[in-house]
C-alpha cells in the first residue's frame, strides 16, 4: 500500500482528536512568507509560521487531466494598506511555494508535517470591496514542462548565452550538405568563417 504520509506523520495521526492545520511557505523576492491556518506561532524545521486562522483559505487542488498542471488557490483577507501596496509593487510571479499538512499536539505545538503541494506562484489578484483580500494561484512543476523554451540550436543563440563559444557555427551549413554513407562520393567541404 502506498501512503501519502510519511512514518512520523502517520504515527502522530494515530490518536483521538488530533489537531491539524495547513502551513504555507512562499519565497517572495522581498522575503519569505510563512503562515498556517491555526492561531499563534508554530515552528517547523526551525522556521516560524504565523497563524492567520479564519483570515486565510485554501481551495481544493484543481486538475482536469493527468497532463494538465495542478492548480491551488490561496486567499488571505483582513489586510492593511501597506501590505497591499507591497504586493502590488513587487513581481511575485514565479516565486516558489509549498503547502504542508501539519499535525499539532494538544498545546498547538508542531509534531509532524507532510508536503501536500509544491509549485510556483502563477498569479496574484486583489479583491476590493467590503473586505479586501489577496488571491494567490499556485501551479505545480507540470506547468514548467509545458512552457516552450526560447533557446535555439543556432550560433546566434549560443553566442548570446556564452560569448566566444562557437559550438553551433556550422549548423546552418550542415542542413544543406549531402552526406553519403558507405559510398566513395564525398560531400563539398565546409566554408570556415
Amino acid at each position: 500500500m502506498i501512503s501519502l504520509f510519511d512514518t512520523p506523520t502517520l504515527a502522530a495521526l494515530d490518536g483521538d482528536n488530533v489537531p491539524l492545520c495547513l502551513a504555507v511557505e512562499i519565497l517572495y523576492p522581498m522575503g519569505p512568507v510563512r503562515v498556517h491556518s491555526a492561531v499563534g506561532d508554530i515552528v517547523i524545521s526551525g522556521q516560524t509560521y504565523k497563524g492567520v486562522g479564519a483570515l486565510g483559505g485554501i481551495d481544493p487542488v484543481s486538475q482536469t487531466s493527468k497532463t494538465e498542471p495542478g492548480r491551488l488557490r490561496l486567499s488571505l483577507s483582513g489586510l492593511d494598506g501597506t501590505l497591499l501596496q507591497e504586493v502590488l509593487n513587487t513581481r511575485c510571479q514565479g516565486s516558489r511555494a509549498k503547502v504542508w499538512l501539519v499535525v499539532l499536539d494538544r498545546d498547538d505545538q508542531f509534531v509532524a508535517a507532510t508536503l501536500l503541494f509544491s509549485g510556483r506562484v502563477s498569479s496574484q489578484n486583489l479583491k476590493y470591496g467590503r473586505e479586501t483580500s489577496i488571491a494567490i494561484e499556485l501551479v505545480d512543476r507540470l506547468a514548467d514542462w509545458s512552457r516552450k523554451g526560447t533557446a535555439r540550436f543556432s550560433d546566434e543563440s549560443q553566442q548570446s548565452r556564452h560569448t566566444g563559444d562557437r559550438f553551433f557555427r556550422y549548423i546552418a551549413q550542415m542542413s544543406e550538405k549531402p552526406i553519403y554513407w558507405g559510398s566513395d562520393k564525398t560531400a563539398a567541404p565546409f566554408r570556415y568563417t
